[in-house]
């Protein structure tokens, strides 16, 4: 008894009758026997199969050894292999049947193994194929990777057979993972083949446009372009043909290498000629298959003021003279076409220049010059001829650009020296084009008083 009063005792629920005929007369509560029904039981024993009766075997004993999923035959519903019936519809269950759908499963879970392993493989595949596209630079590569792509291709195909004979076994099952399986398999398949043709595609793309080799042709580009600058121009030479081996349709690197050769030239009088003449020769050659494969306004530009500089070096103005011309007349700024005038416009002022330098009086502080009426007829004819050049180009460069100051300045030298030696210049204009008339005045008062003939210039 408890301190309250209250007093608890001990009840034990006992089974007081039968289950079957509800009676308590012939029942035992201790053995729960009931004595009228059981024959019941005895029918129905007799009635039903002996099942799981006999010993396992050995082999179905080892099988059984794990409790494993299966799916139960008669309902297609999963119950594990050690259960004597099915939860779901009361079947009883035969162990050496559960034996075979245990190792059924299995091959089928070793089957899904290789699935998953086909599925990393293919995805392997296709993250391989991603890797160039987040590292651009290593397109260049593909050729070489697509050898790694039709590895990881060989082996998803290995894996994916294998799968694929496994699954064949349980093609009349009922399963419905059986048939996923085989859309996860050529849903694989066809992503590593998909990546391979991908990465095959590119690599064959690349290896014909010659992409390959990009990393060698940048590394002679550079290092001709380092020796170009330092003055060794026969090593550029070496590294711009390797360059031009690896991309032959760069025109930079064909503008450099008929560079490196022109510099080659050594202007003086004590060097080899043919050795000359054969490099000039080379450099134009060069520079004129440039213009030949090049429509670029830009490349053209260059070309031309470097033929017309080699042929400045060796004296040809014609030459020299032609080839600015040309630049002058490409569609580009008017800034270089109004320096192609100015360069040809200067060449004839130092001619100007030279001729008057021969009239020079030498005894004089003050630079004066022999009166003209002593100069050499074709010495005056050359002067006018150059004179009327020189101007010409000037106004030439006056119509593209007004206020060129070197124009300018070399137009008021050029008076300035005429005003020296008496040379009086008339423009006139006919039609479209302007001519100039040179004729003397007094040349020798002009050229031993010059202040006094200032006023002897007349520009009309």
């Amino acid at each position: 008894m408890s301190e309250n009063g209250i007093k608890i005792r001990n009840v034990v629920n006992v089974q007081e009758r039968c289950d079957v005929c509800h009676q308590s007369d012939m029942f035992d509560p201790e053995t729960q026997f009931c004595e009228r029904c059981q024959h019941i039981a005895l029918v129905q024993s007799s009635r039903e199969e002996k099942l799981n009766a006999a010993p396992l075997p050995e082999f179905l004993t080892r099988r059984l050894s794990s409790n494993t999923a299966i799916r139960c035959r008669n309902c297609n519903q999963f119950i594990m292999s050690r259960d004597t019936s099915c939860r779901h519809c009361g079947v009883y269950v035969r162990f050496d049947e559960s034996a075979q759908d245990v190792q059924s499963e299995r091959f089928l879970i070793e089957a899904f193994e290789r699935l998953n392993n086909c599925k990393s493989a293919s995805g392997l595949s296709w993250e391989y194929l991603r890797f160039h596209f987040w590292f651009f630079p290593l397109l260049i590569f593909t050729p070489l990777t697509a050898i790694g792509s039709f590895v990881l291709f060989v082996r998803t195909l290995w894996l994916s057979t294998r799968c694929w004979l496994r699954l064949s076994y349980f093609n009349e099952l009922p399963d419905g993972r059986i048939a996923e399986g085989y859309k996860d398999l050529k849903r694989s398949l066809g992503k590593s083949a998909g990546a391979f043709l991908i990465t095959a595609t590119l690599g064959s793309v690349i290896a014909y446009s010659g992409a390959m080799m990009l990393p060698v042709f940048w590394d002679n580009y550079s290092k001709g372009q380092k020796e170009f600058n330092t003055g060794r121009y026969a090593e550029a030479e070496a590294f711009f043909v390797k360059a031009l081996e690896n991309n032959p349709n760069d025109i930079d690197v064909h503008i450099y290498y008929a560079r490196s050769i022109s510099n080659q030239y050594v202007n003086d009088s004590n060097a080899d000629k043919e050795k000359n003449h054969a490099t000039l020769n080379r450099a134009v050659a060069e520079f004129r298959k440039i213009l030949e494969v090049t429509k670029d306004a830009s490349k053209k530009d260059i070309v031309y003021l470097e033929l017309a500089s080699i042929y400045k070096t060796i004296g040809n103005r014609e030459e020299y003279e032609q080839w600015l011309l040309a630049r002058a007349h490409i569609a580009q700024t008017p800034k270089n076409e109004a320096d192609s005038y100015l360069k040809l416009a200067t060449a004839y002022g130092n001619d100007v220049s030279s001729i008057m330098q021969i009239y020079i009086v030498k005894e004089r502080l003050e630079r004066t010059y022999q009166p003209t009426n002593t100069w050499k007829a074709e010495d005056i004819k050359q002067l006018q001829a150059s004179a009327s050049k020189s101007l010409s180009y000037l106004d030439e460069i006056e119509k593209i650009t007004p206020q060129n100051i070197e124009a300018k300045t070399l137009r008021v030298s050029l008076y300035r020296a005429f005003e020296k030696i008496g040379l009086n210049v008339e423009e006139k204009q006919q039609e479209n084009n302007k001519t100039f008339e040179f004729t003397f005045a007094n040349a020798i008062s002009a050229s031993l008083e010059p202040s006094q003939g200032s006023n002897r210039l007349k520009r009309r």
